[in-house]
């Protein structure tokens, strides 16, 4: 007893839809990846970082602790071929633990005849 004294016990409230206070929804986090990377575009370089792009998300996962949620982006206008591809993992309290890009939008080439 004596060692339960000091310790405190952990106590986790729930939403009415069954969810932890503090969690974000798995929508959520789709939306805070489109946030995050409308907001950060530098990781995209010189060619694409002061361009404008639009996101999609391609796939989106629910782990034990994190969310994996996959966008595609490409630029706005004009753009023929295809987007590049970047995925997000979020943990359960909304941060982005590691974003990554895993390919680049490859415009389509004209072939002349």
């Amino acid at each position: 007893m004596a060692e339960d004294e000091g310790k405190q016990e952990e106590k986790f409230e729930f939403t009415t839809e069954g969810e932890a206070l503090g969690y974000i929804s798995l929508d959520q986090a789709r939306l805070r990846a489109i946030q995050h990377a409308r907001e950060n575009t530098d990781i995209y370089g010189p060619r694409y970082s002061q361009v404008d792009l639009v996101w999609e998300v391609l796939s989106s996962e629910e782990g034990e602790d994190y969310y994996q949620v996959r966008l595609s982006y490409r630029p706005a206008r004009g753009f023929k071929g295809d987007p590049g591809v970047e995925q997000f993992t979020i943990d359960k309290s909304g941060s982005i633990e590691l974003r990554q890009i895993l390919s680049e939008p490859r415009p389509r080439t004209r072939m002349v005849p």
